[in-house]
């Protein structure tokens, strides 16, 4: 039980409560499904239809083994609006913003009319670049420009059209970060404590003391842009 309390989620807190008002059998496909963490807390929370998709064989495997419908991209098929809903849990950080727009078209075919779309994703934060291979950080009023219904001073607006319905911030706890000590192997000392009580800081609060780290967000899909 202290083990579950000490892995305390307010990006898993706040996604459960998004994900309230979807119906259980929706058809869902989580985009970037990895080990299937997501998978398994949409399992938790009674949704029964789920498929993921993943990049990474052994990752495939992996998700499969813990009883998860998952396939390689290439073998998802062509997307002909079979699913209710598109999970893309911290994937979108990963690319540039060309190659964000075709990836995100790929999947949007996968779409249902009226479907939805949520995106979690990390804000700019000190953490932002631990992450080898992030890009950049995109924002809300990033995607209304590309992907919303009203022309924009952009390079380029997508073929397909969401409407921002729900958004949400997340925060993870407040923590030292650069000190010698946290980079070197061996004893680590203050900046190890220091980060634990601010953990449990976090924790005890539910998630309100700490500090804002991204932003999660339900798109309606409105289908193909009607210019194009």
């Amino acid at each position: 039980m202290f083990k579950s309390i000490w892995n305390f989620s307010d990006e898993r807190r706040r996604l459960s409560k998004m994900l309230q008002s979807i119906p259980r059998d929706t058809p869902i496909l989580d985009v970037g499904c990895g080990y299937g963490r997501n998978l398994e807390l949409l399992r938790q929370l009674g949704f029964t239809n789920l498929t993921g998709v993943e990049i990474n064989p052994d990752l495939v495997e992996q998700a499969s083994a813990s009883g998860f419908r998952c396939f390689l991209p290439e073998q998802i098929g062509e997307g002909n609006g079979e699913y209710g809903l598109l999970l893309m849990s911290h994937i979108v950080e990963h690319f540039g913003f060309s190659d964000l727009r075709m990836f995100m078209e790929n999947y949007l075919r996968f779409l249902c009319d009226g479907g939805k779309l949520v995106i979690v994703t990390p804000l700019f934060h000190n953490n932002f670049y631990n992450d080898f291979d992030h890009v950049k950080p995109y924002l809300p009023i990033g995607f209304n420009m590309v992907f919303g219904d009203k022309s924009a001073q952009v390079q380029f607006q997508s073929n397909y059209v969401l409407r921002l319905e729900n958004i949400d911030f997340f925060k993870d706890q407040f923590r030292v970060q650069f000190h010698p000590s946290l980079f070197l192997n061996g004893f680590r000392g203050w900046p190890i404590q220091q980060n634990r009580i601010f953990k449990l800081i976090y924790i005890l609060s539910i998630g309100y003391i700490g500090k804002k780290i991204g932003w999660m967000g339900v798109y309606h899909y409105m289908g193909i842009r009607k210019n194009n």
